[in-house]
Order: structure tokens, then C-alpha cells, then sequence
């Protein structure tokens, strides 16, 4: 039986994206936030927080998103610092992230 981690993204009550990944045993966490959600590519916050690619670079030198590998090859964003900046991005807009688990 292989366990499976599931990451559920939700923006308002009636849209909600599941992202499906396998859960790695050194799951990586943000020093900055102590944040345990995991990470996503600087493209796939760009897509979470809808704003234009070229705009993650800031957002990451104003401090308002982690990114756990200084390497720009393999540079990840924290997901908990991707939760708060929607907050401050898009007032009003609700992005909700979290692990749920299941057999498969």
C-alpha cells in the first residue's frame, strides 16, 4: 500500500484545485515561516497567486514569498508564504492550502 499526500488549493468556496503529488519523507521546511506545506516552482505560484511570471521575482525580494533553495535552476517558493501573499495580492480572493492524505 503506497500512501499518497494531496494538496488541496482552494480560492473560493466554489472552485477548488487539487494538486496530487507524492509525499517525499524530507517533505522540505521554510525556515522563514515554519511553514510544513510543501513547495511549488516559481511558475506554478505565479499561476496560485495570478500574477504574471515575470512579477514572482519581486514578490520573493520584497520578502512576501520563501524561497527554500538559493540554486536559481531549482528554486522553490514556500507554500505557506504563497498562502499569505494572496491575502495581501488580491484582498478578498481566498486561497486556502492543505495536506490531506490517502491509501492507494
Amino acid at each position: 500500500m503506497t500512501l499518497r499526500r494531496i494538496t488541496r488549493i482552494t480560492f473560493e468556496a466554489d472552485e477548488t484545485f487539487t494538486v496530487r503529488r507524492w509525499q517525499s519523507d524530507r517533505d522540505p521546511h521554510c525556515s522563514l515561516c515554519g511553514s510544513q506545506l510543501g513547495t511549488v516552482t516559481p511558475r506554478e505560484a505565479a499561476w496560485l497567486l495570478r500574477i504574471d511570471p515575470d512579477l514572482i521575482r519581486a514578490e520573493i525580494e520584497a520578502g512576501r514569498l520563501h524561497v527554500l533553495s538559493g540554486d536559481p535552476a531549482i528554486r522553490q517558493v514556500c507554500l505557506g508564504s504563497v498562502e499569505k501573499a494572496a491575502q495581501l495580492l488580491s484582498p478578498g480572493a481566498k486561497l486556502q492550502i492543505r495536506h490531506t492524505e490517502e491509501n492507494s
